[in-house]
């Protein structure tokens, strides 16, 4: 039974490989742009009341829209493309690159980077709340498809130990997956 049902989360957890789907919301207080959604406008990411962002962060990092096409991240803005930036990641609530969540408003265009009008992008699911914080784990090192520099990056690993209900220590990887089989385990 137990094997069944961690065979079970294991399919589970690669599932669930990718963020919630959310949309961009910028937060600006006291200025013209609070609230005010990301959209896609001619392949750019811009400040829009139609054709709204919305994505997944996948589990390498990317930033995969609904449409299928990716975030590309370059020095003038952040367009839409078949081939993707990456890492992106949730911090928070609120969207980061390359682990930081500094984005900027360049005539009406969202850039990546610090800049004269600075805003934070929360990272809002359907329902309004907040997406819950994902770092990617299968990523390789920071990727800007249009770029040739090279950063390092470090991997964390978690570790769950618990004990289960007949007093047996138990050790499981990483990741949801390893939260809902702990869960799980004790459970049974």
């Amino acid at each position: 039974m137990f094997t069944k049902t961690l065979a079970a989360l294991s399919f589970a957890a690669i599932a669930l490989a990718d963020s919630e789907t959310f949309g961009l919301v910028i937060i600006r207080s006291g200025s013209q742009y609070q609230y005010s959604s990301i959209s896609v406008k001619d392949g750019k990411f811009a400040i829009g009341t139609d054709n709204y962002v919305e994505g997944v962060i996948t589990d390498s990092g990317l930033f995969k829209l609904s449409d299928g096409s990716y975030a590309v991240v370059k020095d003038d803005g952040i367009y839409t493309g078949s081939e993707g930036s990456s890492p992106f990641s949730i911090s928070g609530g609120y969207l980061a690159y390359d682990g930081s969540q500094a984005f900027t408003i360049n005539n009406n265009d969202l850039v990546a980077g610090s800049g004269n009008t600075p805003v934070a992008l929360r990272a809002a699911l359907s329902s309004g709340s907040a997406a819950p914080d994902f770092s990617p784990k299968g990523g390789d090192s920071p990727k800007k498809p249009s770029s040739n520099s090279s950063n390092d990056t470090t991997t964390t690993t978690h570790t769950i130990t618990y004990q289960t209900a007949n007093g047996a220590n138990a050790l499981t990887g990483a990741g949801m997956g390893a939260a809902i089989a702990a869960a799980a385990a004790f459970l049974i």
